[in-house]
């Protein structure tokens, strides 16, 4: 075997192999979050009319001490009926986006460390938190026609 076939083999091995693991571990990131939860409460509906899509979103998905901060991967979509969330395939390439109907969302005020969030609770019983930055739930509000609304501040 000659030397360029053998630098060949290494690095197509390489790449398979990091390809490998890089599926791997961004599965069990998505699974360590209730995404696919989510996904069978909240399928997309591609009819849906888009009204303002938000690229480059962050957000930390999970339940109350577990969850997954997802900084700068997620598309977020205003539309008539609901909140699409979308997580970016090379982040996530088995997750398939959701469609938060406005009327699953229920909004409140956070604190995270030294920090003021929205937090966006949905599914079951607002099990599922959604936390997102101000700035980014006045745009979901201005965009949603009055279906999205920020929560009051505790006097």
């Amino acid at each position: 075997m000659s030397e360029e076939s053998l630098a060949f083999l290494v690095f197509a091995i390489s790449f398979a192999a990091f390809a490998g693991f890089w599926l791997l571990v961004t599965s069990a990131i998505t699974n360590m979050t209730p995404w696919g939860e989510l996904q069978a409460l909240y399928p997309d509906k591609p009819s849906a009319d888009a009204q303002s899509v938000l690229r480059f979103q962050s957000a930390y998905l999970g339940r109350e001490s577990l969850g997954v901060s997802f900084q700068g991967c997620l598309t977020v979509t205003v539309t008539r009926n609901g909140l699409r969330i979308a997580i970016w395939k090379l982040f996530a390439p088995f997750a398939e986006p959701i469609l938060l109907p406005w009327e699953a969302i229920e909004t409140e005020w956070a604190k995270t460390f030294l920090f003021s969030v929205v937090r966006l609770r949905v599914g079951p019983r607002g099990s599922v938190w959604i936390t997102i930055a101000p700035r980014l739930a006045r745009r979901i509000g201005k965009a949603s026609d009055g279906n999205f609304a920020l929560p009051k501040r505790a006097a």
